[in-house]
């Protein structure tokens, strides 16, 4: 169970664990092979799970509601406590808005075993992919977004991949942050592999 008592699964077979150890430009080159995550043991694919379409937003205004298995076009909006997200695909076009957003003070959030990509992928991506706190995000494949993670008090950070940093605006000089905190406390980031693979080339 998280902090606030709501249930986290375990790993998958084949998923990563939180034992290995960084080994320099091999490990860049196969993550997972390293026993880091990337593309092949976090989001939903891995899981072996078949995706039903959901097209638009997609509101979360029930306490310990469990989305499951949805490809979603559109952002993910919790209104409620003790939401759990799992084994979906989350797309984002909007440039300026986050692909799951807390749009309150709504605790007790997981969001595991997704896929959340923002914007075009080639031209611009959108500006944060998770934004909230008292929330465990774990095993998650985040991409496209010039901020893949915007944390508030509370939220955890698990065995998940962040890469494909992109602006969210064609042209624009972006501050790329893999886990950005303007305030808070209580943030764990643990055992994630956070690749700043655009083309500034920052830390």
């Amino acid at each position: 169970t998280n902090a606030k008592g709501n249930s986290v699964e375990s790993a998958p077979s084949g998923s990563v664990t939180p034992t290995a150890s960084w080994s320099g430009t091999n490990a860049w080159a196969n993550p997972s092979a390293a026993g880091w995550p990337d593309a092949t043991n976090t989001g939903w694919q891995y899981t072996g799970v078949t995706l039903t379409t959901h097209s638009g937003n997609y509101t979360a205004s029930t306490a310990s509601a469990v989305i499951d298995s949805l490809d979603i076009s559109g952002q993910v909006l919790i209104s409620a406590n003790n939401v759990t997200i799992k084994r979906c695909r989350i797309t984002v076009s909007s440039i300026d808005s986050a692909a799951v957003i807390n749009t309150g003070s709504y605790t007790g959030t997981v969001i595991q075993d997704c896929e959340i990509i923002g914007g075009s992928g080639t031209t611009h991506g959108s500006y944060n992919g998770v934004q909230t706190g008292s929330a465990t995000v774990q095993r998650c494949n985040i991409h496209n977004f010039e901020n893949p993670i915007e944390a508030g008090d509370g939220l955890s950070l698990q065995d998940s991949y962040l890469h494909g940093f992109i602006a969210d605006y064609a042209g624009a000089e972006p501050h790329y942050d893999g886990v950005e905190c303007g305030s808070g406390s209580n943030f764990t980031v643990n055992h994630n592999t956070i690749d700043n693979d655009s083309a500034d080339d920052q830390t």
